[in-house]
């Protein structure tokens, strides 16, 4: 009881929906690795604590020794703080719920005219298309979800930050088969 140590999901184990309040996502177990130390050395956690650093029963991490660890190892800083600390050191990298009902298009400029409708959802690139119709058909498509790419991920964050062009492309046609 009281262990809460980070754990790696894979993200293609991860249903739509599914990803809400993970951190992430990063390209593989090292990057989800460092991003964790990063962070924790940032934020003066024990690696020991969290099981990036190995550790005899019963003695201070390397980083204590150093005085860069506020001393979760020892019980001089409460598990209840640490796990704290460490929700916050992570929050910059909390996937937050998709934050539309259904799937959109981010609509650019082509260089060659005309328009890419880039649709997603859940986070998740289902196709491109060059016009509305064919963006609403991609949307509509009924299929196995494409696994969450964390460099898509990123773009589409920064797209909907920056405020581009959403077009939402709820489909309601499902309903007919109720």
């Amino acid at each position: 009881p009281g262990d809460r140590r980070p754990g790696f999901v894979p993200a293609a184990d991860l249903a739509p929906g599914e990803e809400a309040g993970c951190h992430g996502p990063f390209g593989s177990r090292a990057a989800a690795r460092a991003a964790l130390s990063g962070a924790a050395t940032a934020a003066g956690l024990c690696l020991a604590v969290l099981g990036l650093e190995r550790r005899r029963p019963g003695e201070a991490c390397f980083r204590r020794q150093l005085g860069r660890c506020a001393g979760a190892c020892t019980g001089a800083l409460p598990a209840s703080a640490h796990a704290e600390a460490l929700q916050a050191a992570l929050d910059a990298w909390r996937i937050p719920s998709w934050p539309f009902t259904g799937p959109i298009a981010i609509v650019e400029a082509a260089p060659e005219g005309g328009a890419h409708w880039h649709v997603f959802e859940h986070w998740r690139h289902l196709g491109t298309a060059s016009e509305e119709a064919a963006a609403r058909a991609i949307a509509a498509e009924p299929r196995r979800a494409p696994p969450l790419e964390p460099e898509g991920y990123r773009l589409l964050r920064a797209r909907l930050a920056a405020d581009s062009a959403i077009i939402t492309l709820d489909t309601y046609e499902h309903c007919a088969q109720l």
